[in-house]
């Protein structure tokens, strides 16, 4: 019988070594949970469902950060995209940034008094 689900892209080595340390992790959390609950004086039942939900909440978090992370590297910007480019113009009138043929800037930074402030307007 074939198997017809798509094979998994090749995971960049980054993702391998963070899946690899997830379960360790985990598991550390869940022990230092539960030592903690111990040494608080909970009872050892209620520290033990404390520290195992607290770590499964860790757990999907982990697996839910990894994806947006897979996700963020498998799509690559495109050029022009609003996110791959930032155009912020800092003052008070709009500026044309056309040139002229000779290269030269057709717009012209407004006159500002000894304040900063433009001369001429309102």
């Amino acid at each position: 019988m074939a198997n017809d689900s798509p094979r998994p892209a090749a995971q960049p080595p980054w993702v391998r070594r963070l899946s690899d340390a997830l379960l360790p992790a985990v598991l550390l959390a869940f022990v230092a949970l539960y030592l903690l609950g111990l040494a608080a004086q909970v009872e050892p039942e209620l520290a033990l469902g404390r520290a195992a939900v607290v770590t499964l909440l860790l757990a999907v978090l982990a697996r839910v950060a990894r994806g947006v992370l897979e996700s963020l590297e498998s799509t690559p910007s495109q050029p022009g995209a609003p996110s791959s480019r930032l155009d912020v113009t800092i003052g008070d009138a709009p500026t044309d940034h056309a040139t002229d043929a000779d290269g030269s800037s057709a717009a012209q930074a407004p006159t500002r008094d000894e304040a900063g402030v433009p001369v001429g307007s309102n």
